[in-house]
């Protein structure tokens, strides 16, 4: 695997005080244009982890929903959540706007990118951290870069962004 295509890494930790399941970005590394727009008056970047209303092969179960609605992304799974550890992957939005007023997309430059998703899940039915991993330019190989999380192909990619911190 290439080195150079790690765009962003963010660990999302779930700090959830009402019924839908909410997640905080408690750690971050990388660039992905638009995360600052995220931000809300606290200065955290949120992201509720939302069921799909609409039930269709095309359209994932779960979703991640941000600041003024915006759908960051849907997870499609490559696999759920077995002993505490689950894959998934996604991609930005793909129009220039989103929602009824047409709201500028913040990651409307970044929509060939690609989203792999850690999902780890200690004994409750939601998950408890979510690690996010943005690939630039990937967008077509999600699924293939979604197995190579799986089989720890992305393992020395990921500890190379983070760095010598521990998460």
């Amino acid at each position: 695997m290439e080195q150079n295509i790690l765009k962003y890494y963010a660990v999302m930790e779930d700090v959830t005080k009402g019924k839908t399941p909410k997640y905080m970005i408690t750690f971050q590394r990388g660039y992905l244009p638009g995360m600052e727009q995220l931000k809300g008056k606290d200065g955290n970047i949120n992201f509720y982890l939302m069921e799909s209303r609409k039930k269709a092969n095309e359209i994932p179960d779960m979703y991640l929903q941000g600041k003024n609605s915006l759908n960051f992304t849907g997870l499609k799974w490559y696999t759920l959540p077995v002993e505490g550890i689950g894959y998934a992957y996604g991609c930005p939005f793909d129009a220039p706007t989103y929602g009824k007023d047409k709201k500028v997309n913040p990651f409307y430059d970044c929509r060939d990118d690609a989203y792999i998703f850690i999902v780890h899940q200690k004994g409750t039915t939601r998950p408890s951290k979510i690690e996010l991993i943005v690939l630039e330019h990937q967008k077509v190989l999600a699924a293939a870069y979604c197995k190579a999380a799986k089989d720890g192909k992305l393992n020395d990619m990921i500890q190379q962004i983070k760095g010598n911190e521990s998460v």
